[in-house]
């Protein structure tokens, strides 16, 4: 007796998809194992049906993440001696992998960034300066080029 096809999307479903994708199983093994039709799954996709797409995208890049997470750990793991005397190779690639994980994970503490931003993205020049000085140029240009004198003056 064959199998109906899938063709709604249910929350119990989406759970078993996402930990195929997880588990790195092909679209075209994660439909024919979970019995969902081609157009179905096109459909999902293409128009982003609850949010499937996104979600695909997602666990994907959720995978890949634990994957380089899993390397960067046995990368600094390795021991970088041998009978006592460095391989300066291996070192090498160890102080890297190093050096892009505090960029990355810890970037709060190492990132080597330029900020065109002030702290969360608050303005370099507040406001009101900006306004300032944007005002004393609007009065120099009413004056005819002549400084404000009657700031100050008694």
């Amino acid at each position: 007796m064959a199998r109906t096809k899938i063709t709604l999307l249910t929350d119990e479903l989406t759970l078993k998809i996402r930990k195929l994708v997880l588990q790195g199983v092909k679209y075209k093994e994660i439909q024919e194992t979970l019995n969902i039709l081609d157009n179905t799954w096109d459909t999902w996709v293409n128009k982003d049906y609850k949010d499937f797409r996104k979600n695909l995208i997602s666990w994907k890049k959720e995978r890949l993440t634990k994957k380089a997470e899993k390397l960067s750990e046995e990368i600094l793991d390795m021991l970088h001696t041998n009978n006592g005397k460095v391989d300066t190779e291996l070192l090498r690639i160890k102080q890297k992998e190093a050096e892009f994980i505090r960029k990355t994970l810890a970037k709060d503490d190492y990132s080597e960034r330029t900020e065109h931003t002030g702290k969360d993205g608050e303005r370099l020049i507040p406001e009101k300066e900006i306004q300032d000085k944007a005002d004393a140029s609007i009065t120099i240009y009413l004056n005819g080029n002549k400084r404000d004198n009657t700031k100050g003056n008694t």
